[in-house]
């Protein structure tokens, strides 16, 4: 294999081989990238197994976040499968741990990462079922990622396996995988409690001699307790771990997220001014045999005839390392230190947040509202708690009016960021408080907990309980937002619930089903859900007709079905039913925003800035209506009023990253680079951890030309939040480079995550004309890109943008009548926007004169000058001695241009 070439994979050497197949180091030709390539043996295409091996590939290949290996590509090759996945640097955890404990403060540190990347596994319906030291790759600082999703169990799919049979690895497996029960979420749990017991004592507590003996232990035995083991463990360690060991999955943690959260907070209060596990890690690394390196197994699976498989540590076929009495000592010292540093914090511990101690909430408070986990097996309470997390994130900004140091963060950037996490809010959002919660089931009775935690030390401050009738919700109106305020310690008297009453209803039944309504709306990308939403609201407002509330989410929801299926039905539905939510309810701010982005997205400037000056008049601090008075403004050449709407919304909301973001954008816009730049450092200075901040510098720095820095963002932004617009933007930044086959491998990726984006298809038809062989790919996305961007003006008749994109579609296809056409159909007055693709129409035309002349007002402007130099398309344009002399002049110089 070695050499060989697989699809666009070149092979370049084994590194490890499991029960599930082999892995070879490999470059990406395309994007010029090491990868991880994963290939089932060959003669082992039994259907299980071939079954299995795609699942693993589909179940990682949904996951995206730091601490689970990304898969980039699944394929078959002369009938064999494979995967390819990212090239970790690193250390099986194994290898780390080879029978020794680890620091506390590391293996807290790692615990806490497996549990972040489970919680979103199990959040995208996928359970791991094989967690495990050998399934865990460490890398650099201390960074872990998951492997291996072969034996993932994805919600509605197959086991892949007889009835009755377990699978697994024995040693790690929970006791209902060994009964061959339902395997869920808390199954996860227990392999990594056992993974965390592990590294805290080198032993593992139900290995025996045989797997036949450790699955009965795994069933009938306790183990002993960490801190019997090893004294210097914290009591409170000692118990999330038992805890997580519990034989009845329902005694474990309830989910993922919840015991990451615990295991944060005795991380921190064990340091709470911050230690560096990377520093004892990279102590323990040092001490940790070499035998294996990146994603080279050290270990053998067999087959037993139970259907078991097991695992055996190479590693214990060997003799005893010499370091491993070095290790003894290293770990005697630091035990010791571990002591003399609680000892000595433990004032500051009782001081700053002792169980039982009273806590003082910050007066300015910026709120996050995390989405609510379900506990049990209720599937239908999923939209029911979405929603309440959506709708009370809603009524909790509508009290931002009455209190002038509250802020809230919006739901749709929580979702859109897939926040989950007490320390993702407070990294990405500034938030200093957030608000996590519950929904279970009890008989007829639902019971909703709402958990309020210090962001900072990771610590909960108190928690609300209430439990509604499902059939019968009259308390449910105002009871959690009455909660929630008593949890924030904000005032709550007749005012504010007049307010947060506001187009509301009396009808139980009514309110259940625009709660449900929200939560589908909320996750509007999932298939169907927008089409559920429409159907709930519809449901509530049949219950009762002058629900307000719910005409303004069904209007929201029919706005949402017009951008995605470009049909005019659904915006007229849209604009009818938001109506009818504001006659209902003059004093309902949603109806208005909701009014005026669908004004926006028809171009009727005029009547969106009367809607959200209304919504405005209601709720003074509505950033979303003074964002869209400000778009407008934009968009009409107001450029002075909109960057004082923008400045006006930072004044208004100080700690909010989104505002600065826009108004980096709108100097984006307006080619002032430097600002941009500005705003956008104090977006990221909010949010350090934001990918769409890091991908609008990456816009900065490719206007200035500075293509290599403007990678460098958009890498960053990609670990953080891999999607269709990032790596768009890579494919754009490839294409300036003049590195076309690599633009065309982003784009595709883009186009992978989103096919509905006509930008992207006609940028990947752009780079297709100069890719090698790409001439008949590139007519094809042209075509696409068109039928798209056709479709979108039906809807939206002035965006004189799809105009501009559509005559450069047209034109490198050679149609140059019709591209001429689209250009004439933009008014004059707006035309300076688009100069550059106007400008490539007319030199696509033979029109070089008219290309000079529509850039001649912008020639100064930086970022014209590097499109016009980067773009192969305008390299004749960049020649042209007119042309030339202009850019000479724009730079106060006088020799010969570049």
């Amino acid at each position: 294999m070695i050499g060989r070439t697989i699809s666009h994979y070149r092979i370049l050497r084994r590194i490890g081989a499991g029960g599930m197949g082999v892995v070879y180091e490999a470059e990406d030709t395309r994007l010029h990238r090491t990868v991880a390539l994963k290939m089932l043996p060959e003669g082992a295409l039994e259907r299980e197994q071939k079954s299995r091996f795609v699942q693993e590939a589909r179940a990682a290949a949904q996951l995206h976040h730091p601490n689970i290996c990304p898969i980039y590509d699944v394929g078959e090759e002369e009938g064999r499968l494979f995967f390819t996945m990212a090239y970790l640097e690193g250390r099986p955890l194994s290898d780390l741990i080879h029978g020794q404990p680890l620091p506390v403060s590391v293996a807290l540190d790692i615990a806490v990462q497996l549990s972040a990347g489970l919680s979103q596994a199990h959040r995208r319906g996928i359970v791991h079922r094989d967690i495990k030291p050998q399934n865990v790759v460490i890398g650099e600082g201390g960074h872990a990622s998951i492997l291996d999703f072969g034996l993932a169990l994805m919600d509605g799919g197959s086991r892949n396996t007889d009835p009755g049979r377990v699978v697994g690895t024995a040693a790690y497996m929970s006791p209902e995988q060994v009964d061959g029960g339902e395997v869920g979420p808390r199954s996860d749990i227990w392999s990594v409690a056992l993974v965390l017991y592990e590294m805290l004592t080198g032993l593992r507590p139900f290995q025996r001699s045989t797997p036949v003996a450790t699955l009965r232990a795994v069933l009938d035995e306790e183990p002993r307790p960490v801190d019997s083991l090893r004294p210097e463990i914290p009591q409170a360690l000692s118990a999330v771990i038992a805890r997580g060991l519990q034989k009845q999955p329902e005694a474990r943690w309830q989910s993922a997220a919840e015991l990451e959260t615990e295991l944060r907070g005795i991380r921190k209060q064990l340091s709470p001014d911050g230690d560096d596990p990377a520093a004892l890690l990279a102590a323990a690394m040092a001490l940790a045999p070499k035998a294996s390196n990146r994603l080279e197994g050290a270990e053998t699976r067999t087959q037993t005839a139970d259907g078991v498989e097991s695992w055996t540590p190479r590693a214990a076929t060997l003799a005893r390392s010499p370091r491993s009495q070095m290790a003894r000592r290293a770990m005697v010292l630091v035990a010791a230190f571990s002591l003399m540093v609680v000892a000595a914090l433990w004032w500051a511990f009782v001081r700053e947040g002792a169980p039982g101690a009273v806590a003082t909430l910050p007066e300015a408070k910026t709120v996050a509202i995390l989405p609510f986990e379900v506990f049990g097996e209720d599937a239908s309470l999923q939209a029911l708690s979405d929603g309440l997390a959506d709708t009370l994130t809603a009524e909790l900004s509508q009290l931002e009016r009455f209190h002038g140091k509250l802020m809230v963060v919006p739901a749709s950037e929580i979702r859109a960021d897939e926040i989950r996490s007490a320390e993702d809010a407070r990294n990405r959002y500034a938030a200093n408080l957030v608000v996590t919660g519950s929904t279970q089931r009890m008989g007829d009775q639902v019971q909703l907990t709402l958990s309020l935690v210090d962001s900072k030390r990771l610590r909960q401050l108190g928690a609300r309980t209430f439990h509604f009738d499902i059939k019968n919700p009259a308390s449910l109106r105002t009871g959690a937002i009455t909660r929630l305020a008593s949890l924030l310690e904000i005032p709550f008297g007749a005012e504010q619930a007049s307010v947060v009453e506001t187009g509301s209803t009396e009808r139980g039944v009514a309110q259940i089903a625009y709660l449900e309504g929200r939560g589908l709306l909320a996750r509007y990308d999932q298939q169907g859900n927008i089409d559920g939403a429409i159907d709930r609201f519809q449901a509530a407002i049949g219950q009762d007709p002058n629900y307000a509330l719910a005409c303004a989410g069904l209007a929201e929801a029919y706005f949402r079905k017009a951008v995605n299926t470009s049909d005019s039905q659904w915006l007229a539905l849209a604009a009818e039913s938001a109506q009818r939510a504001a006659a209902l309810a003059p004093r309902l701010p949603m109806a208005y925003v909701v009014l005026g982005e669908i004004n926006v997205y028809q171009g009727r400037h005029q009547q969106a800035i009367q809607q959200f000056e209304e919504a405005l008049r209601i709720a003074p601090g509505s950033a979303e209506a003074r964002r869209g008075i400000a778009e407008v403004h934009t968009a009409e050449g107001r450029f002075g009023e909109a960057e004082r709407a923008y400045q006006e919304a930072i004044r208004q909301r100080p700690q909010d990253w989104f505002g600065h973001l826009l108004l980096g954008y709108f100097y984006i816009q307006r080619s002032d680079y430097a600002k941009a730049e500005q705003a956008l450092r104090a977006a990221l200075e909010l949010t350090p951890d934001n990918a769409i901040v890091h991908r609008n510098l990456a816009v900065v720095f490719m206007s200035l030309g500075r293509y290599q820095e403007a990678r460098q963002q958009l890498e960053v932004a990609l670990r953080l939040r891999p999607n269709a617009t990032t790596y768009g933007t890579l494919g754009v930044a490839y294409y300036y480079e003049g590195r076309y086959a690599e633009a065309a491998s982003a784009l595709e990726t883009a186009i992978d995550l989103d096919a509905n984006d006509y930008i992207q298809w006609g940028n990947l038809g752009t780079a297709y004309r100069w890719a090698p062989d790409g001439e008949a790919k590139a007519r094809a996305a042209f075509l696409r890109a068109i039928e798209l961007g056709e479709a979108m003006l039906r809807v939206s008749p002035k965006a004189h943008r799809v105009r501009a994109n559509l005559a450069e579609y047209y034109a490198k296809l050679g149609e140059r009548e019709e591209a001429r056409r689209r250009v004439s159909e933009i008014p004059e007055a707006v035309r300076e926007n688009y100069a550059v693709r106007i400008a490539l129409v007319y030199e696509l035309a033979g029109e070089r004169t008219a290309a000079v002349r529509m850039l001649r007002p912008l020639v100064k402007d930086v970022s014209v000058q590097n499109d016009v130099r980067y773009d192969p398309d305008l390299a004749g344009l960049w020649k042209d001695p007119v042309f030339a002399q202009l850019v000479r002049e724009a730079n106060g110089k006088t020799g010969n241009s570049e």
